[in-house]
């Protein structure tokens, strides 16, 4: 009944006092939408952390004001149906009592029951025994309830207060329970003030992120996972960093903005990165309707494929892999390509071959040597124009004027070049400008170009020529290593049904390239991969100048391991300046390498450093090398650390739900709960953060010539706390070099989400169980 009735009389106070209840309103007078935009959006899971910035709420509140919402109705209702008990208990009680005190009129009652039957004894008359007694009940039972009615129902009508004061009773110890942690003085609320400014401008970021990731410009996009929070950035008293136990991810959209990976060899940049991201990312991501997306997986020991090809499942009528085993595609490497392209793409894979940065050649001679090749190439592309001319030449040479190895043979072979560039020539003179006027445009750029290898290259001085010639013949050292990858990528002839165009992955495809610096293909194998990624950035920038909407239409991610081995520089499509300004042609790169020092070995420091610039999101995983370390150390730099010395006075309210857990409501009454008047009021005020009762009563039970007056205990109370206050405020390293040599699967992530950039440490095993 009480259960009832208390459910009745809580659901009728949305109707009498509809103002008071209209939670909606009374939210948005607190904190209102323009201000506190984070409040009303539905955040994902991922970028929703506690509403306490420095130990208050957002407009300076006390901590407590966030416990009603662990008082529910059930609880409400409980509590009701206890007062309503508890207030009928009391009632009975009293009303008992009361005819305790009334037992006098009961004696004209006794005075008037039949005397007792003593003849039905003797002579065995059940029935007239029972019958006196039914009678002396029922006059008693008559008597009482008259007596107890008319004496005690003023009672009856105390019932409903009772149960009021029962329930305010209750109330107090209700919202103790779940309130008294919240209330308990914490220090950084305590210096709360010298961060003001601060902690302003990251909440207004934090209320910007959340309006960011809730509108139309993101909500289509894929939430990829990385890894699970450990809270360590939260408790180095970063505002904005993940709660404990939350998802680090990033989204669809800032993924497009480049993520690099770190990591000792064995630390599992493959298994716990690499992996679950090509998954995560292609395989099962929901994108934007009409949005497609592909990948290109290569790597520098030509490995990275069977890691992930068991991924592909769903899509695997999309996957081609490029090599040389039974159902691989070849590439024609330069079919599609400009002069000035092959140029480029020979001068960086010859900068990546010859040593990286740090190589003795000088410069010089590769941009010569690469010069060179351009020029060829128009020759050769020339030679391409005239039908009998290309049949010849495949039929003396087994190649393609316009392949590598065609322009392999033109820029190392003098006689071959001269009579290419006399066939040119003729051809350039017998062409009808008129009727075929870009023929005639390549032919008199070939012309050029002839009169430039003539004049640069073969007129030379001798010791001159031989330097350029042997630094042309460098950078193709490596295709005749190999005759299978010969064929199937630097003839030209290669059966094109066995081919797969670069752009396969652009249009939303899946290319795997199994060839690398491995085993078996070695230097060889190294120049292709180096190659087809400068000839992937360099299709995927030209497709962005014909279409700059391109990136919403298709989207390729380049998964590329041991990233060092196919890193480069010094060219417009190089690694060190395409990255910069890829975001909007819709390629962007996922790698994995070893450390910085790596990277700089391959690319140089300024290289390096401009390469992982561009990289918004970045992964950690143990790694030894210190310039790695000390780079992250002074990236993430320094916080405002609060630590409590005081006793009572927990560093912040982190601390205090690890040590007591969260608020749970239960509600306590005593026997004389509701027996006299009592007022509630919910306190949300900080308790004290010192109570000096004890030592004022110790002070007082010393000799009087020993007593301190009482101020002075107090002012040292107060001077104890402010010496605590300050020496708690330390700016200390945000991460150490011992939490980043963690491993075991553990890991710092810097990641973009929306336009904010969260990190934190995080685990990375529990991506493999989603």
């Amino acid at each position: 009944m009480f259960r009832h009735l208390t459910k009745r009389l809580l659901r009728s106070t949305d109707y009498l006092f509809p103002r008071s209840s209209d939670l909606v309103a009374f939210g948005e007078q607190m904190y209102p939408r323009r201000d506190h935009p984070a409040m009303w959006v539905d955040l994902p899971d991922d970028l929703r952390r506690g509403w306490l910035w420095d130990g208050q709420l957002p407009d300076g509140r006390d901590a407590a004001n966030l416990c009603f919402q662990y008082i529910k109705e059930r609880d409400l209702i409980a509590l009701g149906e206890r007062a309503g008990r508890q207030a009928l208990k009391l009632t009975a009680f009293l009303a008992a009592g009361v005819s305790l005190l009334a037992f006098p009129q009961f004696l004209p009652v006794i005075d008037a029951l039949p005397d007792f039957p003593m003849w039905a004894v003797d002579s065995h008359a059940y029935g007239a025994l029972g019958a006196w007694a039914l009678q002396s009940v029922a006059m008693m039972a008559w008597s009482t309830a008259t007596i107890v009615i008319s004496n005690g129902w003023p009672l009856l009508l105390l019932l409903p207060v009772f149960a009021w004061f029962a329930f305010l009773e209750g109330m107090k110890s209700l919202w103790n329970s779940v309130s008294y942690n919240m209330r308990r003085p914490t220090m950084d609320a305590l210096v709360a003030d010298h961060k003001g400014t601060r902690r302003d401008i990251q909440y207004d970021a934090y209320s910007s992120l959340a309006v960011d990731v809730s509108s139309d410009r993101l909500k289509d996009y894929p939430v990829i996972k990385v890894g699970r929070s450990t809270g360590m950035m939260a408790a180095a008293g970063v505002p904005s960093a993940p709660a404990k136990d939350t998802w680090l991810s990033i989204d669809g959209h800032s993924v497009m903005r480049h993520i690099l990976a770190f990591g000792d060899t064995g630390t599992g940049k493959t298994r716990l990165f690499l992996q679950p991201l090509f998954k995560n990312l292609i395989i099962d991501a929901v994108w934007p309707k009409g949005h497609k997306a592909g990948a290109y997986i290569t790597d520098g020991k030509g490995v990275l494929w069977r890691d992930v090809l068991p991924f592909c499942g769903p899509r695997m009528d999309d996957v081609r892999i490029i090599g040389v085993g039974e159902g691989q595609y070849g590439v024609d490497l330069v079919k599609g390509m400009t002069p000035p392209e092959v140029a480029e793409a020979i001068r960086g894979v010859g900068t990546q071959l010859g040593g990286g940065a740090d190589s003795s050649k000088d410069q010089f001679w590769v941009k010569k040597g690469a010069n060179i090749v351009k020029h060829t190439a128009w020759i050769a592309l020339a030679l391409e124009s005239n039908p009998e001319v290309l049949a010849g030449f495949i039929e003396a040479e087994e190649c393609r004027p316009y392949s590598l190895m065609g322009i392999n043979l033109l820029a190392c072979r003098e006689d071959l070049a001269d009579q290419a560039i006399k066939v040119v020539k003729d051809l350039a003179n017998l062409n009808d400008d008129e009727a075929e006027p870009e023929k005639g445009r390549l032919l008199r750029k070939a012309v050029k170009s002839g009169t430039w290898i003539k004049l640069e290259y073969h007129n030379v001085a001798d010791t001159t020529k031989s330097g350029f010639k042997s630094n042309v013949e460098d950078l193709f050292s490596v295709i005749d290593d190999d005759d299978a990858l010969s064929e199937r990528f630097c003839t030209g002839i290669y059966d094109e049904a066995r081919t797969v165009e670069i752009d396969h992955c652009l249009k939303g495809g899946i290319t795997m390239l199994a060839i690398g610096a491995g085993a078996k293909a070695g230097d060889f194998g190294q120049f292709i991969a180096v190659w087809l990624k400068t000839r992937l950035m360099q299709t995927a920038r030209a497709r962005n100048e014909a279409d700059s909407h391109i990136a919403e239409k298709f989207s390729c991610a380049m998964f590329a391991d041991e990233y060092q081995m196919l890193a480069t520089k010094g060219t417009p499509n190089s690694c060190g300046k395409f990255w910069n300004v890829a975001r909007s042609s819709g390629l962007y790169l996922v790698a994995a390498t070893q450390s910085m020092a790596a990277v700089e070995d391959a690319v140089g420091t300024t290289a390096a450093r401009n390469i992982l610039s561009n990289m918004s999101t970045r992964v950690l995983l143990k790694t030894k090398e210190k310039g790695t370390l000390d780079y992250y150390r002074e990236l993430l730099g320094q916080s405002m650390q609060v630590v409590s010395t005081l006793k009572g006075v927990y560093s912040n309210h982190a601390a205090i739900t690890r040590k007591f857990g969260p608020p749970k409501a239960f509600v306590s009454l005593g026997a004389r709960a509701g027996l006299l008047p009592t007022r509630f009021a919910a306190p949300t005020s900080t308790l004290p953060i010192y109570d000096t009762a004890h030592l004022l009563a110790a002070n007082e039970s010393m000799p009087v010539e020993k007593q301190q007056h009482p101020s002075e205990i107090i002012k040292r109370q107060e001077d104890m706390i402010m010496k605590a206050i300050s020496e708690s405020s330390q700016w200390k390293d945000k991460i150490s070099i011992d939490d980043m040599t963690t491993g075991d699967g553990y890991a710092l992530v810097i990641a973009e989400r929306g336009g904010s950039t969260r990190y934190d440490f995080v685990d990375l095993k529990p991506i493999l169980n989603v």
